[in-house]
Parts: structure tokens; C-alpha cells; sequence
């Protein structure tokens, strides 16, 4: 098997609000500290699974490894997007650059 740990101190963002869900039953909006990102597109509806599969986290290697995360690492930039199809895209982050909007998740939820 082919398996790798998450990224300790980081945070999986993620631009649709479906997947975002899957994870929990609330979702908080944020913003980020620094917006000097590293991009990388993929050709996927769900471009997390296409970074754990690059990564290791998934049992199933990718036909073509690109080493996102090296990349990403060396870049010397905040977060790493991986954009994917219909706008979707994944963000990930050192959680001190994350700034939690609980005013916009509370507007939400009071209308919801």
C-alpha cells in the first residue's frame, strides 16, 4: 500500500460547499492572512482526492506523480490551490493563516 500523513498544522480549504459538508454539519467561512499562492490545475471534479492521491494519502497511486506538496514547499508561498473542474478548488493552508469569518457563518445559519 501507498499511504502518507496530512500535512501536520495545515488546514484543507475547499471552494464547494457539498464537500464541505461532508465533513461536518457546519461549514465557517474564512479568509487568509497572505494571499501569495502556488497553483496547480488538475483535470478532476474533486481535486482533494486528486491531492491525496499525489500526496499518499489515498491507497491508489496516481497514473502521473507530480510531488505537489514538494513543490508547494519549496515555493516558499502561503497556500497551495489545486483548482479543479466547475471551480472547484482545494486550499491548503498553515492554520495561522486562516482567519475564521463566525460573523458570516452566524448570518448563514440565522437564515437557514
Amino acid at each position: 500500500t501507498w499511504r502518507g500523513d496530512l500535512p501536520e498544522g495545515y488546514l484543507f480549504l475547499t471552494t464547494d460547499i457539498k464537500e464541505a459538508l461532508s465533513y461536518g454539519k457546519y461549514i465557517i467561512p474564512c479568509e487568509l492572512h497572505r494571499y501569495d499562492h502556488i497553483f496547480f490545475t488538475t483535470n478532476s471534479d474533486n481535486p482533494s482526492k486528486a491531492f491525496d492521491m499525489d500526496y499518499g494519502i489515498d491507497l491508489e497511486m496516481p497514473k502521473k506523480y507530480h510531488n505537489l506538496w514538494q513543490q508547494f514547499e519549496e515555493s516558499g508561498k502561503s497556500s497551495l490551490i489545486i483548482k479543479g473542474n466547475n471551480k472547484k478548488w482545494t486550499i491548503i493552508t498553515n492554520i495561522h493563516n486562516i482567519i475564521p469569518r463566525t460573523d458570516l457563518a452566524k448570518e448563514f445559519y440565522s437564515n437557514y
